[in-house]
């Protein structure tokens, strides 16, 4: 597994999901069975659109970078974050906060965290 692999994967992932957060918050979210409730729901699904799509330029523009500690910086920053989030949807899925479809959420983040975690704990990611 080669981390541009890996990036170019978080990265389309990124950029969808907050494409779609930021054009259709509430639908995005009615299908996972949450709701926005208000305005200021809404302004934060948007923000949270334009955040995904900040990371997804970034692992796209950082995807092919040479220097060993930048790989390890974004291999290790991108494992911990994925890793927190699976951690969270996955509490979240479990409680009962989601539909069955919350179940693509915590696959997708055991995938990064997983692939990411492979190229930290491995001589892959320092290639």
């Amino acid at each position: 597994m080669k981390l541009s692999t890996m990036m170019v994967f978080k990265s389309a992932v990124c950029i969808i999901t907050g494409i779609i957060f930021l054009i259709f918050p509430g639908q995005w979210l009615w299908l996972l069975n949450a709701d926005l409730n208000s305005l200021s729901g809404t302004f934060m699904a948007r923000l949270f659109g334009a955040t995904f799509i900040l990371v997804g330029l970034f692992m796209a523009m950082a995807r092919d970078v040479a220097d060993p500690a930048m790989r390890r910086a974004i291999i290790l920053s991108v494992f911990v974050g994925d890793g927190l989030a699976l951690i969270v949807s996955l509490i979240a899925q479990l409680s009962g906060v989601l539909n069955p479809f919350g179940w693509g959420i915590v696959i997708v983040y055991l995938l990064l965290t997983l692939g990411f975690g492979y190229l930290q704990f491995t001589k892959a990611g320092a290639a």
